[in-house]
């Protein structure tokens, strides 16, 4: 089991074991019973075998050190306090307050203070409109809200009668309706056959429309579309609170994600409120930081992981922000985009020296190795911190101790700034000592259970961290706050927001439990879990007796529609019973209008939504289209893509290749046909050439072994492929360019082209071969001018020297497809074009005509540059798509 699992599976354990401290009368040994096992399924068997030693080993293990579960030292702490009270009476007031008496030691508790001159219990909720059968049908409904406050008062040895109001409370029609009325939503399952005479029982000596009205004035039923509109909306009704002086509100939900979501809408209109849970650890800035160590000690040289790194906020490595800036940029543009080239963080300095400004002419290259030089210094210093903490993060099996020492020293080393020389800024703040807490639990568990292996290790710390919780550093707002309903119980504010009230999340189902089944529960004497669902339906039923309440929910949820809250949709149908018709509830529970959040959020959406978009028509002045030099390629984007070559040609933008990034068909393709032509030229093992030259292009040893045998079948097909054609080849030539100039509208022109492969075969002709590793062109492609490439090639060598060969006429035109497809076959791969009522070069010069038309419609300073004019070219998304922003303006694919 993986170590994360382990630790899942033991806190399900610890919850069954805490489950039994707080229950009345648990008795293990009833799971003895061997006739028990017969009966259950196989897989239950075995956990019953497996619960039968923890029930007896683990009350040994306290024992042997003197120790209790906290649940059950917190039970005999309130037994103890009320065996002093039955001897050592106390003569001043005893109240136990807003509890529901839902576990044994809290009913112990009250039984004894009832027992005092001056002892009083005050019950939260309990209905007093409940008649016998009411009760009756509650002590069989555990999901039921007055099921835990019937239980207590049954172990007090009361009946429901003997439950009085608070003296001197009053409540007016509108309360006292909402209060009926929620109740009666509630009510157990087989009661809701007569629901609509008890209301109008209810609302004597009114009508049962009277009380609906009356009850729901206040309420409000808001459907958002989706999650992120539910928390739009609540965001708004929060901000709007604060618009009104001295008007409270809270929002209410036990969806943690929810309230997270809504808290950094308001931090967007700087309104600083922090939901009242906490932050899972892993979500804060230090816990994050840690575990993105944790992570990258095990692999220093992976290049996303050692971005993320150095643009941490909290990283310094004794740098200012700016200087760190600088540094990580020259570095990240310098080696670490694109295919990962580095095994290992020692490799990373020397290939930087070895970044040359003179390997050629260009720019870029010369960008490169100057980045490079910058780059060389902070590098060093990432060595340099490693070198002590390495050993620690090394053995196969990490000692928890060691490990999390070593993660310390290395957030010291790498938070070190000019202010913090120390790096002791990471544990600032509550987030800050939670993180340390987490340290410690780390180190303990890893201890705990032996050693973490290597490999999981940053899996396991990371499910720590998510079961770590941060408290929030900000203070609570004074007029708006987000709980969840736990905190919420005792608290009060004007306008309450239930949000999340989708099955599933209010009221959580009931938990499965991976040891015990509900009968086996039954048989011990464990509490039905449905329980859980009673006590929430309990806050739900306080909470919406608030001044103004607004029921807020997402009719779909992850992009799944969800189902309405049982609580919802039964108010929902109550109001429709005594209002006479679904549509009269559907209205009343409505938002008034002016008063709608969705609505506040779509209009807020469309006010923030930038204006139509049209699709973009630059049209640059003739002199800055850069007409003077053309390659087939570039002509290829002119047809296809205009706005492509508009923002590579005139705006010169290059697209940087993500970090990390995988090799694509390119470069595959580029080395295997590398290993071939070394292959060609000097001999050797193609297998050892090929995975030579994909090593060196960045592959991964797990790509390599995935795909070399695919290559080496496409190799052998384009070495059948040269056998079959030695008889006809007189001379070779590869990789070779040629340049040839001609007059256009524009001027001068140089079309210039690299041959992969140029042929002169044995009747004098050419033939050239261009390297696919995605699909080729078809012969109707190339012949309608769309795919001009190698026609523009068979053009200039009528009129140029490619290398050593004279120019000449072109009979072959080829594709061969260098892909690790089987769909390539070898009888049908490398075969010439054959082209429709026309030889090779007449669609050779028709393709240069063409050249020449195109240059001179661009040469127009009228003539637009359109993104993808052409609907055979919009399947797929290409680099300056986003920057011509057609998604906002392109209907449909192909459409304009």
């Amino acid at each position: 089991m993986p170590p994360a699992s382990a630790l899942a599976a033991a806190d399900e354990l610890a919850a069954l074991l805490d489950q039994s401290a707080v229950a009345d009368r648990v008795d293990w040994s009833k799971l003895e019973d061997p006739e028990l096992g017969a009966q259950l399924a196989e897989h239950w068997s075995i956990s019953l075998e497996f619960l039968r030693i923890v029930t007896r080993a683990w009350p040994e293990h306290l024992r042997e050190h003197d120790a209790l579960d906290p649940l059950m030292r917190r039970r005999r702490a309130a037994e103890a306090l009320a065996d002093r009270w039955e001897t050592d009476r106390p003569g001043h007031p005893v109240l136990i307050l807003g509890s529901t008496g839902a576990t044994a030691a809290s009913r112990r508790l009250m039984r004894a203070a009832l027992a005092l001159p001056k002892g009083a219990i005050v019950l939260p909720g309990f209905d007093t409109d409940l008649d016998g059968a009411g009760w009756k049908a509650v002590k069989k409904a555990p999901s039921h809200p007055q099921f835990a406050l019937w239980r207590t008062v049954a172990s007090l040895d009361l009946s429901p009668a003997d439950v009085r109001l608070w003296p001197g409370s009053n409540e007016s029609d509108q309360q006292l309706a909402r209060r009926r009325l929620v109740n009666e939503a509630l009510a157990p399952a087989g009661a809701t056959s007569g629901w609509n005479e008890r209301l109008k029982r209810l609302a004597t000596p009114g009508s049962a429309s009277e009380l609906v009205t009356r009850g729901l004035s206040g309420v409000r039923l808001v459907e958002a579309e989706d999650e992120n509109d539910e928390a739009l909306a609540a965001a708004l009704l929060l901000r709007e609170t604060l618009e009104t002086p001295q008007a409270t509100a809270a929002l209410v939900t036990p969806d943690a994600g929810l309230g997270r979501r809504v808290a950094a809408i308001l931090e967007r209109w700087s309104i600083d409120i922090a939901p009242s849970a906490g932050v899972p650890l892993n979500r804060t800035e230090p816990g994050g930081f840690l575990l993105l160590l944790s992570r990258w000690a095990l692999d220093p040289a992976d290049p996303v992981l050692l971005l993320a790194v150095l643009k941490h906020p909290l990283t310094a490595l004794r740098r200012t922000r700016t200087d760190l800036d600088t540094l990580v940029s020259a570095l990240e543009r310098a080696a670490l985009r694109g295919p990962r080239m580095d095994r290992a963080l020692d490799d990373l300095p020397v290939r930087l020296g070895k970044i040359e400004a003179n390997t050629d002419d260009r720019a870029d290259a010369r960008l490169r190795a100057r980045l490079a030089g910058i780059a060389q210094p902070l590098v060093g210093d990432l060595v340099r911190v490693l070198r002590d903490v390495t050993p620690a993060f090394a053995p196969d099996m990490l000692d928890g101790r060691p490990a999390a020492e070593a993660l310390v020293e290395l957030a010291h080393a790498i938070a070190a700034s000019p202010d913090d020389p120390d790096g002791t800024r990471i544990w600032a703040g509550r987030a800050g000592a939670a993180a340390g807490k987490y340290l410690e639990q780390l180190a303990q568990l890893t201890a705990e259970m032996g050693g973490v292996d290597r490999e999981a290790w940053p899996d396991f710390a990371e499910a720590i961290a998510r079961e770590t919780t941060a408290p929030p550093d900000a203070p609570e707002h004074p007029r708006i706050a987000i709980w969840g309903p736990l905190e919420a119980r005792s608290q009060h504010r004007h306008r309450m927001i239930l949000a999340g009230l989708n099955e599933g999340a209010w009221p959580r189902l009931a938990p499965a439990d991976s040891f015990l089944n509900r009968k086996l529960r039954e048989t011990i004497g464990l509490n039905d879990p449905d329980e859980l669902v009673g006590l929430a339906a309990h806050d739900f039923a306080e909470l919406a007796n608030a001044p103004e309440v607004i029921l807020l929910r997402a009719r779909r949820v992850a992009d799944k529609p969800a189902v309405a809250s049982r609580w919802v949709w039964r108010l929902r149908t109550l109001a429709a019973g005594g209002l006479g018709d679904a549509q009269s509830a559907e209205d009343l529970l409505a938002p008034e209008a002016g008063h709608n959040p969705i609505a506040w959020a779509h209009a807020l959406r469309a006010a923030e939504a930038a204006p139509a978009m049209k699709p973009p028509k630059p049209r640059p002045a003739p002199e800055l289209r850069n007409l003077g030099r053309f390659s087939p390629s570039r002509t290829a984007t002119l047809i296809r893509d205009p706005y492509a070559d508009f923002g590579g040609r005139i705006l010169r933008l290059t697209k940087f290749r993500r970090v990390g990034e995988d090799l694509d068909a390119r470069e595959r393709g580029t080395a295997v046909h590398e290993a071939i032509e070394t292959l060609e030229k000097t001999g050797g093992d193609l297998e050892k050439l090929i995975v030579e030259n994909l090593i060196a292009a960045g592959a991964s040893e797990d790509l390599i072994e995935l795909e070399k045998p695919l290559w080496l079948r496409a190799a052998n097909i384009y070495l059948d492929w040269l056998n079959g054609r030695a008889d006809r080849r007189r001379e070779v030539q590869t990789e070779k360019t040629a340049t040839h100039v001609f007059d256009t509208p524009a001027g001068p022109v140089e079309l210039s082209a690299t041959a992969d492969r140029i042929e002169r075969l044995s009747d004098g002709t050419l033939a050239i071969i261009d390297f696919k590793t995605g699909t080729p062109a078809s012969a109707k492609q190339v012949q309608s001018g769309l795919e001009p490439q190698l026609a523009l090639e068979a053009a200039i060598a009528a009129r140029q020297s490619f290398g050593d060969l004279e120019p000449g006429p072109t009979s072959e035109l080829i594709y061969f497809q260098f892909s690790t497809s089987r769909a390539v076959m070898r009888d049908k791969n490398g075969l010439p074009l054959e082209f429709k009522d026309a030889t090779t070069m007449e669609v050779a010069e028709e393709a240069f005509e063409g050249l020449t038309k195109l240059i001179a419609q661009y040469a127009r300073a009228d003539t637009p540059y359109l993104s993808k004019p052409r609907a055979k070219f919009v399947s797929k998304s290409d680099d300056f798509d986003r920057l011509a922003r057609r998604a906002e303006w392109s209907v449909e694919e192909g459409e304009e």
